[in-house]
């Protein structure tokens, strides 16, 4: 005694462009990887930076610390330049990560911790302009 009623075009046209919109997710993921690493590899030549990520962590994100800068002096610092990162890890938002004291960080390092991100709109010319932003962001806090 049931029948269908009438389809949903809208919301099946959206999902099927959903679908097409989609990139090749092996292709995107070597893309990030290669960002990731390069973004690591110019972060190691600064002073005082600490990498909190595990080498072999996924790349869409990297867990850093710039030690002596609190992470939300770093954060404010780097969106007055159109950079925007996150405090800590995500599971505890504004709150002392038990990941990273699990993995044995000190509280200056986890005090320090920020979260940088990584899409599929990403691009080297980000992760240059965040390395800049950091250094920057070291020469000021040094004074």
């Amino acid at each position: 005694g049931m029948f269908a009623g009438t389809e949903a075009m809208p919301a099946i046209a959206g999902f099927g462009a959903a679908c097409a919109a989609m990139p090749d997710l092996a292709k995107q993921l070597d893309k990030t990887t290669a960002l990731h690493n390069y973004t690591v590899q110019r972060l190691k030549t600064l002073p005082k930076v600490e990498i909190n990520s595990a080498a072999d962590s996924l790349p869409y994100i990297i867990n850093l610390s710039v030690m002596g800068i609190p992470s939300e002096g770093l954060i404010n610092h780097l969106s007055r330049q159109g950079i925007y990162i996150s405090a800590g890890s995500a599971c505890k938002r504004g709150h002392r990560s038990e990941v990273l004291r699990a993995i044995g960080l000190p509280v200056q390092q986890i005090d320090a911790a920020v979260r940088v991100s990584f899409s599929r709109y990403s691009s080297d010319a980000d992760a240059d302009a965040l390395v800049s932003g950091i250094e920057a962001a070291i020469q000021r806090f040094r004074r």
